[in-house]
């Protein structure tokens, strides 16, 4: 039990380096690819990646039966049945990426030249990065079963490093787009040459260090067959949800313009900062928790899910209340010209962000048991009438803001929906445990963003704010947290600090 803490603990601190070395350089790659682009070249490219991005939903119901099915057989231990998860999942992704590229040639090439509200000076432009974003989306199906098999062995000094080279090439290519006539295209294509690196990257890696990892053309019809029955049912779930992201730009697209979709890519990015706190410590319990299901350890699981939610609430607060209270002043340090409305996406953005916290790691919980009819099922209605609730605020003339407004209410509806799908599949869970990890989740964070927020009022420098802010709400945390952390979650939560310290 030491063991597996001490794993978790180091796994969560090589993400939580990956993390922040990661928000850095993409916070400046952003600037630059803003500054190089321009507002409109920024806009377009945002829009198109959304439409690619839309078309990848099977592979990201496939990126989760993957990531499940490989961590579950990890779990019983039998290395035969290993290689063969393994191996299935590479012919499935093979197959998915064929399917993708038929249908970005035919549909969506269609609805890119005639459905987009796209200059027409930038239309020739905009095909070419539909092309290199087609062929990155290709190359990122392909690498999911590799990239499965290193999160799934808790391999993740390797994934944070491969991952750190990712975003340094990244913010390499934009130095070099000084280089080129049109920009946006090269900005595409270079995209997809470090797609190809790092791809190359996580083959040699697998094919070296993971005895398990066994490629085969057999076909092992009593792996596929479950590894599909789950993906099918994620489908709808995965589905709805690229239909409501990309239909929500569109919506802005068609009622606003090119404009606000910039605004809309810059908010994103700058609340990625906060899911990707989320990420990383999602990532590091995952892998245990559907190992402890596939043995039948459900008191461990349970206070994993329960510890993750405490730690993930604890990290997402340390950025959330001076990111939230000094957003706009950070947006124009980040950008000097903040297209207009992205402060206030940015603002919903944060907020979904933490409510989602609750809802991801009920949704990992409900992976592990294997059966997600229910929870997709209800995650693609409430996905689907997110967007129809869009579409009637448009219509009524509200401002585009309340895009995001919709996407919380319906979070928090699934959120609610989650929790009982989980009890009900797992009964030994402790429902009510994990309720008060959430309230007092929230409490603790409202309080110090109320207090906080307080205290720097009178604080007319803004500079000075951002340090007094970070500062204040780092103290109030601790104290807090080293109060209402329970004996076990200390176990954990010592084993991380003491890695931090290391």
């Amino acid at each position: 039990m030491q063991e597996k803490n001490k794993r978790i603990a180091k796994n969560t601190m090589y993400l939580y380096i990956r993390m922040l070395f990661a928000v850095c350089i993409n916070l400046y790659t952003s600037r630059l690819v803003l500054q190089y682009l321009g507002v409109e070249d920024f806009g377009v490219y945002n829009i198109i990646g959304g439409i690619v991005s839309l078309m990848m939903f099977v592979n990201s119901s496939m990126r989760g039966a993957t990531s499940r099915f490989i961590t579950f057989s990890l779990g019983k231990g039998k290395a035969d049945y290993i290689q063969k998860t393994i191996s299935s999942s590479i012919q499935i992704h093979t197959f998915i990426a064929i399917i993708i590229l038929i249908v970005g040639e035919t549909l969506g090439l269609w609805f890119i030249n005639n459905e987009l509200n796209i200059p027409m000076s930038a239309l020739d432009a905009a095909n070419w990065v539909y092309q290199f974003s087609l062929l990155t989306s290709v190359v990122t199906i392909l690498q999911v079963p590799y990239n499965a098999c290193v999160i799934s062995y808790e391999r993740m000094d390797v994934f944070a490093i491969i991952e750190i080279i990712n975003v340094v090439l990244k913010c390499f290519i934009v130095f070099l787009l000084v280089l080129f006539p049109n920009r946006l295209i090269a900005y595409g294509g270079l995209l997809f040459m470090v797609s190809v690196i790092i791809f190359v990257m996580y083959i040699i890696y697998c094919r070296k260090r993971i005895d398990e990892f066994y490629v085969s053309c057999h076909y092992h019809k009593d792996i596929v067959k479950p590894m599909l029955g789950f993906a099918v049912c994620d489908l709808f779930g995965c589905g709805t949800y690229a239909i409501r992201q990309q239909g929500i730009n569109v919506l802005i697209n068609r009622f606003f313009g090119v404009a606000l979709n910039a605004a809309s890519g810059v908010a994103t990015q700058a609340s990625g900062i906060i899911s990707t706190f989320m990420v990383n410590v999602l990532q590091a319990f995952k892998p245990q928790i559907i190992k402890e299901y596939s043995v039948g350890n459900i008191e461990r699981m349970g206070k994993l899910m329960c510890t993750e939610c405490d730690i993930l609430f604890f990290f997402l607060s340390l950025v959330f209340v001076p990111l939230y209270i000094n957003l706009e002043y950070v947006m124009h340090l980040w950008l000097n010209n903040v297209p207009a409305y992205a402060v206030d996406f940015c603002k919903l953005l944060l907020i979904y962000n933490v409510f989602s916290i609750a809802t991801q790691i009920l949704q990992d919980g409900i992976h592990a048991t294997g059966n997600i009819k229910k929870m997709s099922f209800t995650i693609g209605i409430l996905n689907l009438f997110c967007l129809l609730l869009t579409y009637v605020f448009f219509i009524l003339n509200f401002d585009a803001q309340y895009a995001y407004i919709a996407m919380i209410i319906c979070l928090s509806i699934q959120t609610i929906i989650n929790l009982i799908i989980q009890k009900c599949l797992v009964a030994e869970f402790p429902i009510h445990k994990y309720l008060l990890c959430i309230v007092k989740g929230c409490a603790i964070l409202l309080l110090v963003l109320s207090v906080s927020e307080y205290l720097s009022s009178s604080i007319y420098n803004p500079l000075a704010k951002v340090f007094i802010t970070v500062g204040l709400n780092t103290l109030f945390l601790s104290v807090i947290n080293s109060i209402v952390f329970p004996t076990y979650r200390r176990k954990i939560w010592s084993a991380i600090k003491r890695k931090i310290n290391e």
